[in-house]
């Protein structure tokens, strides 16, 4: 069991109003532990640029369908440990083991976060606004890496 929770902080000051630069946080909650940016030394992220970075790593994870990377969020000292090996994924912050499951468990419960916060966000950016484009191409290539990922099970 894994879940992912992404959000946008409501309070970021900016005369122009949500901007694809904007603050957020990253929250992961597995059978076996949780990390969070709100916890101490972690710090909030650019939370759509993070989201974008987040997908684009783990398109080229299901691609090579083996092997791992560290996750940072962009401005923050939040990280996550991925690592795949033979249909399985283990999750970790630093020292604290997130889950050990299926892939797909873990690839399935990102995409269901990002859809959801795409859903609520994206609406409030420009259409031309740097992160909404970077989240909305990300977003895609992942969907496309998930396919992949289905039609080789």
């Amino acid at each position: 069991m894994i879940i992912f929770e992404f959000s946008r902080h409501e309070d970021d000051p900016d005369e122009l109003g949500p901007t694809g630069f904007d603050f957020g946080d990253m929250d992961v909650v597995g059978d076996l532990g949780d990390a969070s940016s709100r916890d101490e030394g972690a710090g909030s992220m650019m939370i759509f640029l993070s989201v974008s970075m987040l997908l684009d790593e783990l398109s080229s994870l299901i691609d090579r369908r083996r092997g791992g990377f560290d996750y940072l969020g962009i401005s923050s000292g939040f990280r996550l440990n991925f690592s795949l090996m033979k249909r399985r994924m283990r999750v970790r912050a630093r020292r604290i083991e997130i889950t050990d499951t299926d892939a797909r468990q873990v690839l399935d419960a990102v995409w269901q976060a990002v859809t959801e916060f795409a859903a609520q966000q994206l609406p409030l950016l420009a259409a031309d606004d740097l992160g909404r484009t970077d989240l909305e191409y990300s977003m895609a290539q992942y969907s496309r890496a998930l396919q992949r990922y289905t039609e080789a099970e």
